[in-house]
């Protein structure tokens, strides 16, 4: 069983760090301002600032921003800014028992999912896949915010507690399933194949995508497939996959929901489409590395975690 977090309260100080590409300060800035507006206290870090090429520092000063939002005493959680690329040129060099004995809840996605997966499964609790301050630039959705807050302050909210969650799911493939959940962008799920912190096979698993050609989408789902990682599968939530699309010639010739159904309809397991979170307007957060139960029919989609905060 996961350990438990400490939800937040206001006045808390939330740590706001760049694991990987390096960003705006406008971007910062208005970030910034959410946070105030929910009650919270930004803290920006000096390591935040940074630029190295593409990236916010050095690996070893992002790496080194991250052990130290995490060992510092008065941070209460911490927010990834934006992804990009770059946190898998560290993540096997993270000084995982430091976090262990320092749980606070981290948020992310994208290029974060590296992160997300890897401390919750090191570090045993649940971390959170969900909106990052960039977001405000990209997709400017209040409930999305409201929601974060709402679970990172521990009151009585539900994945499928989110409007949008609610009109945008699809049921492809009813059933309940129990399991922890698992997941974040394709691309990184498939990159960390083989790896230490490749994601564990059964469970749920949430998956998000943007921007592919079909034939990558389809080839990052095969790769899933080699390693095992579908077999024991209990149950399956796909995001709008945004951008994914028959970018050919030559044509791939089948729709992003018709792969979605080749890989997992024969499975006989509950599948739902078009769950909003990850790079698409409104974004669910969702805990990662903790015991969910989906129950989806009809279209009717409830998504409940077990308990997250002490």
């Amino acid at each position: 069983m996961p350990q438990a977090l400490t939800s937040l309260k206001a006045g808390d100080k939330i740590a706001l760090i760049a694991p990987a590409n390096a960003f705006n300060e406008e971007r910062l800035i208005r970030g910034c301002q959410e946070i105030e507006r929910a009650g919270f206290v930004p803290f920006v870090p000096e390591a935040t600032r940074r630029i190295y090429g593409r990236f916010s520092g050095t690996d070893d000063e992002r790496r080194q921003a991250l052990e130290d939002a995490f060992t510092d005493s008065s941070v209460r959680a911490i927010l990834c800014c934006r992804g990009g690329y770059g946190t898998q040129r560290y993540i096997d060099n993270i000084k995982y028992e430091l976090i262990k004995t320092n749980p606070k809840p981290f948020v992310g996605y994208s290029d974060a999912t590296t992160l997300i997966n890897a401390i919750a499964l090191r570090c045993d609790f649940p971390t959170f896949h969900g909106p990052m301050i960039t977001d405000l630039a990209l997709y400017d959705s209040a409930q999305s915010w409201q929601h974060l807050w709402a679970v990172l302050k521990g009151e009585r909210i539900i994945p499928s507690d989110l409007p949008a969650f609610k009109e945008q799911c699809e049921v492809i493939v009813p059933g309940e399933a129990s399991g922890r959940l698992w997941g974040g962008n394709l691309s990184m799920l498939a990159t960390s194949c083989g790896t230490k912190t490749a994601i564990p096979s059964g469970g749920i698993l949430f998956i998000e995508e943007i921007g592919s050609d079909l034939y990558q989408f389809d080839r990052m789902l095969v790769q899933l497939s080699r390693n095992g990682l579908l077999d024991s599968l209990k149950g399956v939530l796909i995001n709008s996959l945004d951008g994914v699309e028959d970018k050919g010639p030559p044509a791939f010739g089948m729709t992003p929901r018709e792969v979605t159904l080749s890989h997992f309809v024969a499975r006989g397991i509950p599948v739902v489409y078009n769950v909003p979170a990850g790079h698409c307007c409104h974004r669910t957060t969702l805990p990662i590395g903790i015991d969910v139960t989906l129950r989806a029919k009809n279209n009717q989609i409830e998504l409940m975690h077990a308990p997250l905060f002490s």
